[in-house]
């Protein structure tokens, strides 16, 4: 299914979530014009999100890019030599890139890399998104924020090479069953601690979910991708940094910030409320970090 065509569907179903429950299905038939297959697309969402699927945690438009590289032959660069970095396996794909575990044959060190879906190879949109992922990486020097070492480009392919963290994410880790008290305040204030640096140096992520955020196994929480990262800026005296707005709404709707959700413009608080909630003991509400 086109791009195109995921944001037609992800317009219309937003737009029949803002309706009363009694109201939607006149609403849907009406908001989509004699199109039969978009109104069984929609419908299809809306039952999964009743149901509580996780499909609704994937952006639409990350969807119809997971679509496209199905629909494609199998592409991979397993195997092959990127640079100086050998390929070894692939550990996971989405809509933004197809992350691999490579060997630095240079340092004698295992990294992750980077690359588009093979459908995105020759987008140069989805080319400037991994540039812009680049730079938000290289401004960033932080124990809980993933080390960027280069960007590099083969044969038409550009690469973003990371430092490889192993460990589980912290969505595996909450499938295996809640946190504990302790364990939530020390994952939680590693995460204030990644985006208060993250704000210092001008950034938003945009993309903040458990599915982002590595564990190792000493307990070190590692900040992951971002490819969703917009550069904010605060004017003198206010108390809050913003953006322009969003064309498109990107990120993933269960974790989204509501001005994100409505395409309007991002604002975050300034680091300092992010340093006296850490020091207040950093307490939540409801359940923590659902998955």
């Amino acid at each position: 299914m086109e791009v195109e065509r995921w944001r037609k569907v992800q317009q219309v179903y937003h737009s029949v979530l803002e309706q009363p429950a009694d109201s939607r299905p006149a609403f849907l038939v009406k908001a989509c014009g004699g199109d039969e297959e978009l109104r069984q697309e929609v419908e299809s969402l809306l039952a999964q999100s009743a149901t509580g699927d996780a499909f609704l945690e994937t952006p639409a438009i990350h969807v119809a890019a997971k679509q496209q590289a199905r629909d494609e032959a199998k592409w991979s660069i397993a195997g092959k030599t990127m640079s100086h970095y050998r390929v070894i396996q692939e550990l996971g794909a989405g809509g933004m890139g197809v992350v691999y575990l490579a060997h630095d044959e240079t340092l004698s060190r295992n990294v992750a890399l980077k690359v588009l879906p093979a459908g995105s190879l020759a987008d140069e949109t989805a080319r400037r998104r991994l540039r812009k992922e680049a730079l938000a990486l290289a401004k960033l020097s932080h124990p809980n924020i993933e080390t960027i070492y280069e960007m590099d480009s083969q044969d038409g392919v550009d690469f973003l090479v990371t430092e490889y963290v192993a460990g589980i994410t912290l969505a595996d880790r909450i499938e295996n069953g809640p946190l504990a008290e302790s364990e939530l305040l020390d994952i939680g204030a590693q995460i204030v601690s990644a985006l208060e640096e993250a704000a210092g140096n001008g950034l938003v992520h945009l993309d903040l979910k458990p599915r982002n955020i590595m564990l190792t196994p000493k307990g070190q929480v590692k900040l992951l991708d971002f490819g969703l990262a917009r550069i904010v800026k605060r004017k003198e005296g206010d108390a809050a940094w913003s953006s322009t707005s969003m064309a498109v709404p990107s990120g993933t709707p269960l974790y989204m910030a509501p001005e994100q959700l409505m395409s309007g413009p991002i604002f975050m608080p300034w680091a300092l409320p992010c340093m006296n909630w850490r020091r207040a003991g950093l307490r939540f509400a409801g359940p923590a970090f659902p998955n």
